[in-house]
């Protein structure tokens, strides 16, 4: 994901242990699609 991100000129800026945990949860059905998507959309900032 982190790829596709930059490639298109994005980047994460939440903590690697805070992207950590969220993949795990979204892995783990504790998170559906669109808790993940506000999510990303609070954490990426355009590069």
């Amino acid at each position: 994901m982190e790829i596709f991100l930059v490639l298109n000129g994005l980047e994460i800026v939440a903590l690697v242990d805070e992207q950590e945990q969220i993949i795990l949860m979204l892995a783990d059905s504790q998170l559906v699609r669109e808790e993940f998507t506000d999510w990303l959309k609070k954490n990426i900032r355009i590069i």
